[in-house]
C-alpha cells in the first residue's frame, strides 16, 4: 500500500510492458517492491502463498481504486462543509477515446482555499449537451448536485466557453430562480447597510491591526503621505467621504474613504442591476412556492 500511494502522490506509471520473471525492467511498482525487498529483512523472510501475492495487475487496481474513494470522499466532505464550489472542467484525450477532467475549487472551514481532481469521465463528443451530461452526472454521483456551484471555468475545447456552444446556459438552466434571487439581493443589501456602521468599522480596524502585529507586519499611518484622487474613481458615499478632515484618526479616515465608500458602491450596484425587476410580482410569486426556504445572509 506505501508503493501504491507513494507512485500515485508521485503520478508515475504502475505497470511496465513485461512484467515477466525474465523481464529487466518489470515496471515501476515491481521494481520499487524488489527494492525494497533488498533492505527489509521481513520481506527478505516472508513468502506469500502463489495466489495471495498482491503484486498482480488486478491487486494493484483494487488499492488504486480503495485509496481514490478514501480520497473522494474526504474532498466530497470538504466541499460539503464549504456549502458551495466552483467547477474546472478541462479536455483530456487519452488516444482517441474523448475524456473530461472535472476538477473544483472551494474554500475548506478553516479558510484554505482549495482545488481538487474530482473525477475523470468519458464523452461522446466535446459538444455542449454532451459535456453539461457528464458534468451534471457527475455531481450526482459525488451527491454534491444540490449545493450552490459558483463559478464555472473551462479550458481546452472551445465549445466550453464560447457563445455559440453556452455550455454554461445549459448548467445554469436547471438552476435559474429570478424569484430566488431577488430575495438574495434584499438579504445582501440588508445586511450591507447593516454592516455600514461606526461599530463595524471600529471592530474591523482592531481586528486588522491585531492581525497585523500577531504576523509581524509593520502598519504606516498615511497621515503624513500626500492623498492623490483617481481620475477614474468615483466615490459615491452619503456620509461625506470626499471631504478632508484635519485631525482625523486613521480609523475614521479608513472608514470615511475605503469602508463605507465601497459598501455604498456595492449596494448602488446591485441595486442597478435589478432596476427593472417587479420585485412585487416576483414575491407573489416566491410566496406560493411551498419549498420556499428563509435566507440568511451573514457577511
Amino acid at each position: 500500500m506505501a508503493v501504491t500511494c507513494f507512485l500515485g502522490k508521485q503520478g508515475i506509471a504502475f505497470r511496465g510492458r513485461d512484467e515477466t520473471d525474465e523481464s529487466h525492467n518489470k515496471g515501476n511498482f515491481l521494481e520499487c517492491m524488489s527494492l525494497l525487498t533488498k533492505f527489509d529483512p521481513f520481506l527478505q523472510r516472508y513468502t506469500a502463498p502463489s495466489n495471495t501475492t498482491y503484486l498482480s495487475s488486478d491487486s494493484q487496481n483494487e488499492m488504486i481504486e480503495c485509496c481514490s474513494q478514501e480520497l473522494t470522499e474526504n474532498i466530497i466532505s470538504e466541499i460539503k462543509g464549504a456549502y458551495m464550489y466552483a467547477i474546472i472542467a478541462d479536455e483530456a484525450r487519452d488516444g482517441k477515446t474523448e475524456q473530461l477532467a472535472l476538477c473544483v475549487r472551494y474554500v475548506s472551514v478553516e479558510g484554505a482555499v482549495k482545488e481538487r481532481f474530482l473525477a475523470l469521465t468519458e464523452v461522446s463528443q466535446f459538444d455542449a449537451t454532451s459535456i453539461t451530461a457528464a458534468i451534471e452526472n457527475q455531481l450526482v454521483k459525488k451527491g454534491i448536485d444540490q449545493l450552490k456551484c459558483v463559478a464555472l471555468t473551462y479550458d481546452g475545447a472551445a465549445v466550453m466557453s464560447g457563445d455559440v456552444g453556452g455550455l454554461h446556459r445549459y448548467l445554469q438552466k436547471e438552476t435559474i430562480d429570478i424569484a430566488q434571487a431577488v430575495t438574495y439581493k434584499n438579504a445582501v443589501t440588508d445586511t450591507m447597510k447593516q454592516k455600514r456602521s461606526d461599530t463595524t468599522a471600529a471592530d474591523l480596524y482592531s481586528r486588522t491591526i491585531a492581525m497585523c502585529e500577531a504576523n509581524q507586519i509593520a502598519v504606516e499611518s498615511s497621515s503624513g503621505q500626500r492623498r492623490k484622487r483617481m481620475d477614474e474613481y468615483v466615490v459615491e458615499s452619503t456620509c461625506g467621504a470626499g471631504s478632508e478632515t484635519c485631525g482625523s484618526s486613521e480609523s475614521e479616515d479608513l472608514k470615511r474613504k475605503l469602508l463605507f465608500p465601497c459598501l455604498d458602491r456595492m449596494i448602488c450596484e446591485l441595486e442597478r442591476h435589478f432596476s427593472g425587476v417587479n420585485e412585487d410580482v416576483l414575491n407573489g410569486i416566491l410566496s406560493g412556492n411551498e419549498h420556499r426556504q428563509r435566507i440568511q445572509v451573514q457577511v
